[in-house]
C-alpha cells in the first residue's frame, strides 16, 4: 500500500502541477494580450497626440496669416473707397466739361 500511496500522490501532484502550468500559461497569455493591447492603445494615443499637435500648430499658423490678410484687406478696402470717390469726382467733372463744351458749341452755331 505504501508504493501505491506514493504513486498516487506522485500522479496526483503531477496532475496538479500540469493544471497549474496550464493556468499560468493562460494567465501569462492574457497578461501579454493586455500588455500588447495597452501598448497598441498607447501607440494610437501617441499618434493621435502628434496629429493633434501638428493640426494645432497649422491652425495657429493659418490664424496668423488670416490676421495679416485681414489687416491688408482693410487697408485695400479704404483705398478702393478713396479711388471710387475720385472716380465719381472725375466723372462729374467730365460731365460738367461736356455740358460746357456743348453749350459753347451751341452759342458758336447760333452766331453763324
Amino acid at each position: 500500500m505504501g508504493k501505491n500511496d506514493v504513486s498516487l500522490t506522485s500522479d496526483s501532484s503531477t496532475g496538479t502541477e500540469e493544471a497549474n502550468l496550464c493556468f499560468m500559461v493562460n494567465d501569462e497569455g492574457s497578461i501579454s494580450d493586455s500588455v500588447s493591447d495597452f501598448s497598441t492603445d498607447s501607440e494610437s494615443y501617441d499618434q493621435l497626440l502628434i496629429a493633434f499637435k501638428e493640426t494645432h500648430d497649422e491652425a495657429n499658423r493659418l490664424a496668423v496669416i488670416c490676421n495679416k490678410l485681414n489687416r491688408v484687406n482693410r487697408v485695400l478696402e479704404s483705398e478702393v473707397k478713396s479711388h471710387k470717390e475720385e472716380l465719381h469726382k472725375a466723372k462729374t467733372g467730365l460731365v460738367s466739361l461736356e455740358l460746357t463744351c456743348l453749350h459753347a458749341s451751341t452759342k458758336t452755331c447760333e452766331k453763324l
